[in-house]
């Protein structure tokens, strides 16, 4: 999360690369300073950049070329789905103030100069002798690559993988099991898409990857169900549920990828907001409102964008008024982009709305 209260240093418009830059990069450039955290290190996938910076006149396209143009002069480094400011200091003042360390991991040894280093250390080890923690920066083995770069690429389908962390400092190979968006043993995820090759292990056979359907509109990451909570309340009975179709149809496309709720009562009254929404949105059609967007936030959650993937499938999740209003505007972009039954395709990748049909005899 980004610093608060920061001021940007003027001397970012006359910089001869920002002023060559058009309109759009320079404010999603400005954009991405302000939300970057106090070592100048942001998440650089274009979907969450879009609703960081939540302005209709900016595309996912634009931020994209962006990003390109930011790479291509020097302003940003691009590795691993993160994005950092080279000249970080230069645009900022964190003194007089509690900045806090980053909690992604920090870029490549090479990406720093001496004149970052060195601010760094003024800035956060300020009369100590502690060096700056190499240890903590982005694996040497593994290349760093551009956003368009990391799209090309599909990443690895299966559930569980080796990666191997080489830090700058030389020291032995740390490896680490990636489950899902889970790293254990660091305190943020490695994306699939720029993680190294699988070191194989002494006595230890590592399987290849899984090819990706080469159907699919977009990479699908295998979504691990965790295992039901203990549930707070009991299901409604037979005899005191709504008798609204609609309300089932939603109930049972959650239930076929849940198995369980562990919050009924707080589930049930998300449903009947979920109903009330849809109805607003699409009075003549309120059922396929509702399918349309738990496909989205199924296909969401299943695609690299973290912010989704860390969001549990129930439907308290989609009637969250900040979730409903993302999914929706993500909705239109993804029917602008696919036409056609690939649209429906990807808009239920798992069948959920079939199982659904099926569990309320439709």
């Amino acid at each position: 999360m980004g610093a608060k209260k920061r001021m940007i240093d003027p001397g970012i418009w006359t910089d001869p690369k920002i002023m060559k830059l058009s309109s759009v990069s320079v404010l999603i450039f400005i954009g991405m300073i302000s939300n970057a955290d106090d070592e100048g290190i942001i998440e650089a996938e274009p979907d969450s950049l879009y609703f960081r910076l939540a302005r209709k006149d900016i595309t996912i396209d634009m931020i994209k070329e962006a990003l390109e143009d930011f790479g291509a002069c020097g302003l940003v480094r691009l590795y691993g789905g993160y994005a950092f400011f080279p000249n970080w200091f230069k645009y900022q003042n964190l003194k007089g103030r509690k900045p806090q360390e980053t909690k992604f991991r920090r870029p490549p040894k090479e990406y720093l100069t001496d004149e970052y280093r060195n601010e760094w250390l003024e800035t956060f080890r300020r009369g100590s002798e502690a060096p700056y923690p190499f240890e903590t920066c982005f694996s040497r083995g593994e290349s760093p690559v551009s956003n368009r770069e990391m799209e090309d690429k599909a990443p690895s389908t299966t559930s569980e993988s080796p990666v191997t962390h080489q830090c700058a400092t030389g020291s032995a190979p740390v490896t680490t099991e990636v489950k899902g968006s889970e790293v254990k043993g660091s305190e943020t995820s490695m994306p699939a898409a720029a993680s190294a090759e699988p070191q194989p292990e002494r006595d230890r056979e590592v399987s290849p990857p899984e090819d990706p359907e080469p159907d699919s509109p977009e990479p699908v990451f295998k979504l691990e169900c965790p295992e039901p909570k203990t549930r707070k309340g009991k299901p409604p009975s037979s005899g005191k549920e709504p008798t609204d179709p609609l309300y089932h149809s939603i109930k049972d496309s959650f239930l076929a990828v849940v198995g369980d709720f562990s919050n009924w009562g707080k589930e049930g009254k998300a449903i009947h907001g979920i109903i009330e929404k849809c109805s607003r949105a699409s009075p003549e059609d309120p059922a396929g409102c509702a399918e349309r967007m738990i496909g989205e936030l199924w296909r969401l959650k299943n695609s690299r964008d973290r912010f989704y993937r860390d969001q549990p499938f129930v439907p308290s999740t989609l009637n969250a008024s900040g979730i409903w209003d993302r999914v929706a505007e993500q909705l239109k972009i993804t029917a602008d982009e696919l036409e056609g039954a690939r649209m429906w395709e990807a808009l239920d990748p798992y069948g959920v709305r079939g199982k659904a049909k099926q569990a309320v005899g439709g």
